[in-house]
């Protein structure tokens, strides 16, 4: 009999000292998701350095639309197929810009997932 006192006595201690302080608050994951692709902070910038050669306020050197303002890219996206045309390699018809070197995957990839987003305006 006194072995199962001892046993359980052991037994108690060993769990009271298994026991955790940490609440269901340290339990749940507090960290802000990350930031939506916006166009006022991160497309605007992509199209400004390399569109508005061609596609400013006012179209130049053939260009037939303006892709300054969010509404223009928006447009240009759904309905220009500006995706597929930044995509393409040089030399494929259509392909932009026009005569200049492709974009870079990881800004082609960031206007995708602007668009996947939903095409946040600003932050």
């Amino acid at each position: 009999m006194k072995n199962y006192k001892y046993i359980i006595g052991l037994f108690t201690i060993l769990l009271a000292f298994n026991c955790t302080s940490v609440s269901e608050e340290d339990l749940i994951d507090n960290t802000p998701p990350p930031d939506l692709v916006n166009f006022d902070e991160d497309i605007n910038v992509i199209f400004q350095n390399n569109c508005w050669a061609c596609h400013g306020t006012t179209p130049q050197f053939g260009a037939q639309t303006s892709l300054v303002f969010y509404e223009e890219v928006v447009f240009g996206i759904e309905n220009n197929n500006l995706i597929n045309r930044i995509s393409a390699q040089p030399g494929e018809g259509g392909a932009m810009p026009l005569g200049g070197p492709r974009l870079p995957q990881n800004l082609i990839d960031l206007i995708i997932l602007w668009q996947e987003e939903g095409f946040l305006e600003s932050p």
